[in-house]
């Protein structure tokens, strides 16, 4: 949904208890800096993003920046993916870092098989337990 020129909500849809519920992440379009995510979603909601960023008239690739503002599933959730995709540079608070890299388990994380069971169309499906990025800090 585009809000202006340089700000856009990018609605993901989300599958939890039987129900579907939508995600808002934001993008921000800087001609001179690039684009800016904020926030990733859910694990496996990459291929989501992507459609979501090609709705706005931008490739993955064009990602410059990815801002995490918490680490909570549903922000921190296809960080790893995105970033494999973009090559964009993670941004965090100094305090979110250690849980956003996967130096620390994100305290309301829950475990990979209840992640499989509420976010997957199959309960075999493998979860990974951590995000793993480059993050810089700021404060």
């Amino acid at each position: 949904m585009k809000l202006s020129d340089e700000l856009y909500v990018l609605v993901l849809p989300m599958a939890l208890g039987g129900q579907v519920r939508h995600i808002h992440l934001l993008l921000l379009l800087d001609e001179q800096q690039g684009a800016t995510l904020i926030d990733t979603g859910i694990p496996g909601s990459a291929d989501l993003v992507e459609e979501a960023l090609a709705e706005a008239g931008l490739r993955v690739e064009a990602l410059r920046r990815i801002l995490i503002t918490h680490q909570d599933i549903d922000h921190v959730g296809s960080l790893h993916d995105l970033v494999q995709r973009s090559g964009a540079r993670v941004l965090a608070h100094e305090a979110e870092v250690p849980y956003v890299d996967g130096s620390l388990r994100p305290v309301k994380f829950p475990s990979p098989a209840i992640l499989a069971y509420r976010y997957s169309r199959s309960a075999k499906r493998q979860v990974p337990h951590h995000v793993q990025a480059n993050v810089l800090r700021y404060a």
